[in-house]
């Protein structure tokens, strides 16, 4: 018999399926307890269109089992389309499902439909665009005949940890979601023989209990009519909304360090060697060779994640990288050190930081689950460059190409025994605007001169636009900014744009033809002629917002300066109101100053600078009515009167 290779495919999909969700009884060690409170969550508030009954976590360390169950009430119609659909996120390198039970309450006769699940494992196609490719798949099955009013209750398990977390513990357990629970329980079982510390953040009263049997450690935590966490837009990624426990077994942050100098294998010595004499010769000095590198590892070495199972963690030989000429931010990482502890640096160090909450990591125990990323640093007398081999297309010279600050990182070598303040100071990134309008025509066109400089990551950041898009659609985005005041604007020539990349600065110009700017009114006999002109693009950086007062800190970037100068040609006798102000404030300082250079022409200066990193909850209102008070004086009137 002849087997088709379409359908041995099809043979190992379901054998692979089958190896990875299998159906089994809610494990012993469980402690399910449904509330008989009556519940107490508010309807209006409700997101998402249902909120839990209950909700329990319960963890069996030893057997590395994570056991979820969630009892959801079904409210309206966007109720059932979420709940109509279960995913189970799993790595099926080294992880399982067992799944226990699918039961529908509806009108209170129970319904069991756990046979009837199948699942499909599909593939996080987004990820897949991002060239991420790793070994997370989602278990998915559609539920039928889900309605309004049902009570949907669904628990399963996960098996297995990453290879690399084996005999340690470190977790973060969220207490609290998005919508509003009735109950909710936690439950983390441990041998008694495994040292770990905890730390427990909550808002909410929790009855929490730790104890201990002849065999394990044990930590209970209950908590009742839990609202859903309060998040506030713009609030920061280092604010902690949520009630959660992290519990970990790394005493120090060395130890954590010690685990991590395990996921950085040196080797390659050939192949690094060749690459190092390929991008370094003829150039002199430390620093230019260091350019050199960083420039090779950046933009030539391709960012591409292939991370599932070990990979996820353990970065590839760099050889192997060089090989393939790509790699994720530790395999850039690690050939990026490689290369640069072949200068004369007194010390280049692999560093791991946290992309989102990193300003906020010394807040947390020792642990290996906090990183999402991998930088270098380096260090030569009094100074110290941080440096981010996955960023692309950064203009300047090595002392210039400035990682993100990410806060605090851990820095991977044997001196360490804290985390390390990144404190990035050096890197501003600067825009110059500078306009030039002729609007001295009334009965006519008027036109539109823009130079516009970025440096720093400005430059870097519109680089990397121009590399990904055509300059025609972003010359098109760039004139709607303008087509706001002025309703008809139409390009004159085409976008033009200068890279100077070794001093890291880029020029954009842009000309547009404004189709009469002015608007002709009559009254009495009297014609007259109007332009309300607004600056657009410092919108960027000035913007009305609410007063409403904050919980949590609003992360800014304090290395961000703005400069703009608009010159106007104007009609001779053109009314006008001079509003100068100056802006000082704990976030930022701004000055407008506007000069009459004469009948028929006048500048404005818009000058902005950021001080802080972050507004504080105790800054805010000031910050908050400074901002409004400053885009309510940026609007000007030109009028101009017919003699």
């Amino acid at each position: 018999m002849r087997i088709t290779l379409a359908l041995i495919g099809i043979l190992l999909s379901q054998l692979s399926l089958a190896q990875t969700i299998i159906k089994t009884p809610i494990p012993e060690w469980v402690d399910i307890r449904d509330t008989l409170l009556e519940s107490q969550v508010n309807t209006y508030d409700v997101q998402d269109g249902y909120y839990y009954l209950n909700y329990d976590q319960c963890t069996h360390h030893a057997s590395e089992t994570f056991f979820i169950r969630s009892k959801a009430k079904i409210l309206n119609t966007a109720g059932v389309d979420n709940l109509s659909q279960i995913n189970i996120s799993i790595d099926t390198s080294y992880q399982t499902i067992e799944f226990h039970s699918l039961i529908i309450d509806r009108n209170g006769k129970k319904i069991d439909r756990t046979q009837d699940v199948e699942f499909k494992l599909i593939n996080d196609e987004m990820a897949m665009k991002e060239n991420v490719f790793s070994g997370v798949m989602l278990a998915n099955t559609i539920l039928v005949d889900i309605r309004k009013g049902d009570i949907v209750e669904v628990a399963y398990s996960t098996i297995g940890v990453n290879p690399l977390y084996k005999d340690q513990l470190h977790q973060l357990y969220y207490l609290q979601g998005f919508n509003h629970v009735d109950h909710m329980s936690f439950r983390f079982i441990a041998p008694r023989g495994l040292d770990f510390d905890s730390r427990i953040l909550v808002t909410d009263h929790l009855d929490i209990a730790k104890y201990s049997t002849e065999a394990d450690t044990i930590i209970d935590i209950h908590g009742y009519h839990i609202e859903p966490a309060y998040l506030e837009e713009s609030m920061s990624f280092s604010a902690d909304p949520f009630n959660l426990i992290e519990l970990s077994s790394h005493a120090t942050w060395a130890s954590v360090v010690t685990w991590a100098e395990s996921l950085f294998v040196k080797g390659d010595y050939a192949e690094v060697d060749s690459i190092f004499e390929e991008v370094t010769t003829g150039k002199k000095t430390l620093l230019e060779k260091a350019t050199s590198i960083l420039d090779h590892v950046q933009n030539t070495i391709r960012y591409t994640s292939v991370n599932g199972g070990i990979g996820s963690l353990k970065a590839t030989p760099s050889g192997e990288v060089i090989r393939r000429n790509y790699g994720d931010c530790k395999d850039k990482s690690l050939l990026l050190y490689q290369l640069l502890d072949k200068l004369t640096f007194d010390d280049v160090s692999l560093v791991l930081v946290n992309s989102s909450y990193g300003k906020s990591l010394n807040k947390h125990l020792p642990g290996t689950a906090l990183f999402d990323h991998v930088i270098v640093r380096c260090q030569k007398g009094k100074e110290t460059y941080w440096v981010d081999p996955s960023l692309y297309l950064q203009g300047g010279s090595f002392e210039d190409r400035h990682s993100y600050d990410y806060g605090y990182g851990l820095v991977i070598n044997e001196q360490t025994q804290q985390l390390t303040r990144m404190d990035i100071t050096t890197d501003v990134s600067r825009t110059e605007v500078y306009e030039t309008f002729d609007l001295s025509n009334v009965n006519g066109d008027g036109t539109l001169q823009v130079v516009s400089k970025f440096k720093g990551k400005n430059a870097d950041y519109f680089r990397n636009l121009f590399d990904q898009y055509s300059p025609k659609d972003l010359a098109e985005s760039f004139k709607e900014a303008y087509s706001t005041i002025f309703l008809n604007v139409k390009s004159e020539s085409s976008l033009s744009i200068e890279d100077d990349y070794e001093n890291n600065v880029l020029t954009m110009k842009e000309s547009y033809i404004l189709v009469e700017p002015w608007k002709k009114n009559e009254e009495k006999g009297i014609e007259v002629y109007m332009i309300s002109f607004e600056p657009m693009n410092l919108y960027n950086y000035v913007q009305p917002i609410s007063c409403d007062s904050i919980l949590y800190p609003i992360d800014v970037d304090k290395n961000v300066t703005y400069l703009q100068k608009t010159s106007m040609k104007l009609p001779k006798d053109a009314l006008y109101k001079l509003n100068n102000f100056e802006t000082e404030n704990a976030i930022y300082s701004f000055n407008k100053s506007q000069t009459i250079q004469s009948l028929k022409a006048t500048e404005i200066v818009y000058d902005i600078m950021y001080h802080k990193d972050q507004i504080l909850p105790e800054d805010y209102d000031a910050y908050c009515r400074d901002m409004n008070d400053d885009c309510r004086n940026l609007l000007m009137n030109l009028v101009w009167f017919k003699q």
